[in-house]
């Protein structure tokens, strides 16, 4: 079998969900996948266009070949002008050539009127939407509605939604979806436990990027009520803060992905300060899974996911007006996971465990499941 993938991200950036997925299916069902990168959801802004246009081919690895379709078209101007069967004839060539004769699975990461388009005329033996996230709140205006619109009618053509958090899953029994699989995110790497500088004053850390769902105000009390305390703000600042911060709030600039875990040995806790919004109350943040698999104490809002985790003992739920000097004392008075209880963890949020417990994904790789070793395949 082969995977064509109308990817949410592009190929180059660092490895996420579908990078993972995708990288799992290869090795598991001795498969080669297509990845198409993602193009314009939304009207196009003028800072788009000094973008660097991406390669229109690049062969990534043996296994997986990236497609970017044409980088100058977005789906509202698409859906206006209705050219969107002239604009993707020859991604729908490079499909079909790549599948040629072969059965093939349409794995969609985002929907989009290219996505609808392949689901409709490419005949594909399988198709799967995995929603990683409530895609149409990252719009507004004309294209979060149409975006909403497309997401409709792809969820009601696949064979199956995975989904990555109960918010989600929610949204699409209400849709009316046939079958919809519960598939939350995980970890992957190497994961050192953090014990904090020995000797120093705790540090409550944060690691990704700073957007509009970044609670600046929440960050700004907490560091006024313990100033004891270091935060330290590792990531890219989309959104700045509006008021001046503490003295004790340090702004340390982006690091890159492979940096993340020892970055984190120096935290004695993990923030996720998340406002409660459209767009986060369907996150499930894969910080959680890096900030437990390091053995940090995890300080979040109540958001998404994190509501369904408010009885282990690791999460402490964070708000405006709370007493901080009491969260502080719990904190660092927290006594530290075993090694054990860290191998268990890591085992069993990896990404593997969670595509090989997948009943739809471990059905298309033909696989059963499996030690985290490798994958075992099943009679053909």
């Amino acid at each position: 079998m082969r995977l064509v993938c109308v990817a949410p991200v592009p190929y180059s950036s660092f490895a996420q969900r579908p990078h993972q997925m995708v990288a799992w299916f290869n090795e598991c069902a001795n498969s080669r996948t297509l990845w198409i990168n993602p193009y314009p959801g939304r009207l196009p802004r003028v800072s788009d266009f000094k973008r660097p246009r991406p390669q229109a081919h690049q062969h990534a690895d043996g296994q997986v070949e990236v497609l970017s379709p044409p980088h100058w078209v977005a789906d509202p101007l698409l859906a206006a002008s209705g050219a969107g069967r002239v604009v993707w004839r020859g991604t729908l060539k490079r499909v079909r050539s790549f599948v040629e004769g072969r059965r093939w699975l349409l794995l969609i990461g985002r929907p989009s009127l290219l996505a609808l388009h392949l689901l409709r005329t490419a005949s594909p033996n399988v198709s799967v939407y995995d929603a990683m996230d409530d895609f149409p709140e990252f719009y507004s205006g004309l294209s979060r509605a149409l975006s909403r619109s497309v997401e409709r009618r792809i969820a009601s053509r696949v064979q199956t939604v995975l989904v990555s958090s109960s918010a989600l899953r929610q949204k699409f029994d209400r849709l009316g979806v046939a079958e919809v699989e519960l598939l939350r995110n995980g970890l992957d790497g190497e994961w050192p436990q953090a014990r904090g500088a020995s000797g120093a004053p705790p540090v409550f850390g944060y690691v990704g990027t700073i957007g509009p769902w970044f609670d600046w105000a929440l960050i700004n009390e907490m560091a006024q009520s313990l100033p004891d305390v270091r935060f330290e703000i590792i990531g890219p600042i989309v959104t700045p803060p509006t008021a001046p911060l503490p003295d004790n709030v340090h702004l340390a600039g982006e690091c890159i992905h492979q940096e993340v875990p020892n970055k984190l040995l120096g935290f004695t806790a993990g923030l996720i300060p998340f406002a409660a919004n459209s767009l986060t109350e369907a996150v499930d943040p894969i910080k959680y899974y890096e900030y437990r698999a390091a053995g940090l104490p995890v300080l979040s809002t109540a958001f998404g996911e994190m509501r369904q985790r408010t009885a282990e003992p690791a999460v402490h739920l964070i708000r405006g007006g709370m007493d901080f000097p009491d969260l502080r004392k719990r904190v660092v008075a927290q006594p530290p996971n075993s090694t054990d209880e860290l191998a268990r963890f890591r085992q069993e949020n990896a990404w593997r465990s969670r595509f090989e417990e997948s009943r739809f994904l471990s059905a298309q790789a033909a696989i059963q499941p499996s030690a985290a070793t490798g994958c075992s395949h099943s009679p053909r």
